[in-house]
């Protein structure tokens, strides 16, 4: 009975483990840019890039701190960075209201988002340079994924 016990505990403690290091693990794919329509707040209309999931939810490029660079979303590690965020269907809601960072090359799981405003901008800090693969919930459910650079 023993044996069986600890033949269980064993097994536990592999799957466990396995589930915690999956996502780093896993292909960590560039996220690609699209272009969408978006009205500002003077009410004008103007084509802007995001990455995130077209039609779904993006976050604005070249808008607050973050930019594209060499095809990648970067951001400054470190420092309070300014994240401009739009949804699109009705889907997955209207909130970008929880922001999970997991490091490549760490491991380590942060939620990041500091504050959302009511324009659609959020402040958010990324504790280490490298590549961090953004969890994004919108209305407490995860709507998908960027995966962004931290540089110094």
């Amino acid at each position: 009975m023993r044996f069986v016990t600890i033949i269980g505990l064993l097994i536990v403690a592999l799957i466990g483990g396995a589930t915690s290091t999956s996502a780093v693990n896993d292909v960590w794919e560039k996220s690609q840019p699209f272009t969408e329509n978006v009205t500002r707040e003077d009410g004008t209309t103007s084509l802007a890039q995001f990455v995130g999931e077209k039609g779904e939810f993006g976050m604005e490029l070249s808008a607050g701190d973050v930019e594209l660079v060499n095809a990648t979303p970067t951001m400054k590690a470190h420092e309070i960075v300014t994240v401009d965020w739009n949804t699109w269907s009705a889907s997955v809601g209207t909130d970008v209201d929880k922001v999970v960072g997991l490091s490549q090359e760490t491991g380590e799981k942060v939620t990041l988002l500091m504050d959302d405003n009511l324009d659609g901008s959020s402040r958010m800090v990324l504790p280490e340079q490298g590549l961090w693969k953004l969890f994004i919930y919108i209305n407490g459910e995860k709507a998908g994924d960027i995966v962004v650079n931290a540089t110094e």
